[in-house]
């Protein structure tokens, strides 16, 4: 064995069968993009071909499972690279196909909002986005450059992505400026691990993470944002009171929950984790006074802001097609075709409700392998049924749905960027199938992905990896690859808005108000 070697030959070659096993095992369609079944053997064991005989480095063993992560092709299947704490004192993002700087910490540095990123330590962005795909797959024409973006924003896998041995603390960013010259600037992480945020010309709608709205009666708008699909009370109340599951959620989780109630109510965190999630602001209620004000001010459109919400749980989804549309809005919210994967890993993680459902009137059960499949068409008997079951829906709800359609403006409108991901794309889908029209940046991801992702270790290295156990059409009837914007910001629309961080906001707000 080398003297780097913290693997032996035969340890390494069991780690990646164990991944190929785990995905293969679990995946809803594995090698539905990587080309079949025999191409992306054939490729695992040409992996396992090139294996140091003598031993192999976990920081290279990484590497290989990383790659074989990418070459599935989608977005939820991944190897988890170790995280820097901070963030860059830079906040960048993409417009118009580009890694662009969007805000800017200290005054030497505000010169740079607007810069198109150039390299990172002397490696240009393009053969950067060529190595990001080796470490992470994709499944848009985009999904690279996006993966390189949240690379850099965590700070993951920079050994990797800068072929360093370690993860460096800070290394060379250079920039193309608006005026047309270069800037490099040596950036890390920041130590105290705040965003960094640019300047809005308009009156930002604010929360630490609850959907919260502010009306624009200037522009006859609703502005309202949700930066999460977890951060707020009925996401946890399912778990507690409709699951049964509270043991489901880590400690990470936990601490969010006590976090969040805290910073609602202005007072310490309680021990008692029901006191804290009934401390959580309720997504319904906000909503049900967002439509109040609405209807009281007779206002036209709602800009419904997802960027940079990167998931969690789609039921907020139904919550606010409810307030707009009534429950014929939340059967077409829900009117998303999906398909889970019946696994071992599956079952170990979150029990075989499911497929024990989904057995019911067979004269035969599921197995291993097998599917639960959901033709996304629930009845309003059954979608009323479930959210009946939410403590804080039945309270102020049943028995006359009250707020049920209370406010159905005019026109919809969707703000989304590179980063509306997972549940947060599903919300973007949802207003979608109820008419919205789309403003922003593309999202790296596909309207038919794979979701609901379970995680596992290989038992040698303990590297920890992430896989899918669902597909979902978001929108049935298309597209399945990019869902564009009916409007896009461009280059130029950056530009005229002075890279404000809102400028999406501004672009829909003009386009639709």
């Amino acid at each position: 064995m080398s003297s780097e070697a913290e693997l032996t030959h035969d340890e390494a070659v069991a780690d990646v069968r164990a991944f190929v096993d785990a995905v293969e095992s679990t995946h809803p369609a594995p090698f539905a993009r990587a080309g079949g079944r025999f191409t992306y053997y054939r490729r695992a064991q040409s992996v396992i071909d090139d294996l140091p005989t003598d031993g192999c480095s976990e920081r290279a063993l990484r590497e290989v499972v990383a790659g074989l992560a990418s070459n599935v092709a989608e977005y939820h299947t991944f190897v988890v690279h170790p995280a820097a704490d901070g963030t860059l004192p830079v906040s960048l993002g993409i417009v118009d196909g580009a890694i662009r700087v969007r805000a800017a910490e200290a005054d030497g540095r505000r010169e740079l909002v607007g810069a198109r990123l150039g390299s990172v330590d002397g490696t240009n962005v393009a053969d950067l986005v060529g190595r990001q795909a080796r470490l992470r797959g994709s499944e848009t024409p985009h999904g690279d450059l996006g993966n390189l973006l949240r690379s850099l924003r965590k700070w993951r896998s920079l050994p990797l992505l800068l072929d360093r041995e370690d993860s460096p603390d800070r290394v060379g960013f250079e920039f193309e400026l608006p005026d047309g010259t270069t800037r490099t600037e040596t950036l890390g992480p920041t130590a105290d691990g705040e965003s960094t945020v640019g300047p809005s010309t308009l009156d930002r709608p604010t929360s630490e993470g609850w959907p919260a709205y502010r009306l624009l009666p200037d522009r006859d708008a609703a502005w309202l944002v949700i930066p999460s699909m977890t951060d707020y009370r009925e996401h946890y109340e399912l778990f507690r009171d409709v699951l049964d599951d509270l043991d489901a959620l880590d400690d990470e989780t936990l601490e969010r929950v006590r976090s969040l109630a805290s910073a609602h109510t202005g007072e310490p965190a309680p021990d008692d984790i029901d006191d804290a999630i009934d401390g959580i602001p309720s997504a319904l209620a906000i909503f049900r006074e967002l439509a109040a004000e609405m209807a009281a001010a007779e206002t036209e459109t709602l800009v419904v802001d997802v960027r940079g919400n990167e998931g969690g749980n789609r039921l907020l989804a139904d919550l606010l097609a409810y307030v707009l549309y009534g429950w014929e809005g939340v059967a077409t919210a829900r009117d998303r075709p999906s398909a889970i994967r019946y696994s071992d890993r599956f079952v170990a993680e979150r029990g075989t409700g499911p497929f024990d459902h989904a057995s019911e009137g067979r004269d035969w059960d599921l197995h291993p392998g097998e599917y639960v499949v959901d033709d996304g068409d629930p009845s309003v008997e059954e979608l009323q049924h479930g959210l009946g079951s939410l403590p804080t829906f039945e309270r102020l709800e049943a028995p006359d749905w009250s707020a049920a359609a209370r406010y159905t403006p005019s026109d919809l409108v969707v703000v989304t960027d590179a980063r509306t991901l997972s549940a947060g794309f599903s919300l973007l889908a949802a207003l979608r199938r109820l008419g919205a029209a789309v403003v922003g940046t593309a999202p790296v991801q596909a309207p038919t992905y794979f979701g609901d992702l379970i995680g596992f270790s290989l038992p040698n290295s303990g590297i920890e990896a992430k896989t899918a156990t669902t597909r979902i059409e978001t929108l049935p009837d298309g597209p399945d690859e990019v869902l564009e914007p009916d409007r896009r910001l461009t280059s130029e629309a950056f530009d005229r808005y002075d890279y404000d961080r809102d400028a999406s906001v501004l672009l829909a707000l003009d386009e639709y108000c």
